[in-house]
C-alpha cells in the first residue's frame, strides 16, 4: 500500500502524463509519415516495385560451358516508373554486373566474370527507378 501511494503523488502523476503525451504524439506523427511507392526492390521471392519476366539465358558460342549473358523483361508495378539501372549478380554478391536496356528489356553480359553454367544457382536482379 506504502509503494501505491508514494506512486500517486502528483509529481509522479505528472511525469507518467507527460511520458503518455509523448508517446501519443510520436505514434501519431509516424501514422502520418506516408512515402509514395517508388520502384525500387530486392529479395528473395515477390518484391514490390518491379517484375522480372521472360528470362533467357545466352551461354558462349566458342565455350558452351561459360554463360555469355542474361536478357529479361523489367515491368514496373503499380505505382513504379520504368526502371532506370538494372544490376545482377549469379554468385551471391561477388561479382556485380551493370546491365543495358532498350525499353524494359535488360541485357546483363557476363563476358568479363564468365561464370560457369554449373556454378550459376541463382539470378539476383536489383531494379532501381
Amino acid at each position: 500500500m506504502m509503494k501505491l501511494r508514494k506512486f500517486m503523488r502528483p509529481r509522479n502523476l505528472l511525469i507518467v502524463s507527460a511520458l503518455a503525451l509523448l508517446l501519443v504524439t510520436v505514434v501519431a506523427f509516424a501514422a502520418a509519415n506516408s512515402v509514395p511507392e517508388t520502384g525500387a526492390g530486392d529479395g528473395t521471392g515477390v518484391v514490390s516495385g518491379y517484375t522480372v519476366t521472360a528470362i533467357d539465358w545466352d551461354i558462349q558460342a566458342a565455350n558452351p560451358l561459360l554463360v555469355d549473358n542474361v536478357v529479361f523483361t523489367v515491368t514496373p508495378t503499380a505505382g513504379a516508373g520504368n526502371a532506370t539501372e538494372v544490376y545482377v549478380t549469379v554468385d551471391a554478391g561477388a561479382n556485380w554486373i551493370t546491365c543495358t536496356n532498350v525499353l524494359t528489356v535488360w541485357t546483363c553480359d557476363f563476358t568479363a566474370t564468365d561464370p560457369t553454367v554449373l556454378s550459376v544457382v541463382a539470378l539476383r536482379v536489383v531494379a532501381i527507378q
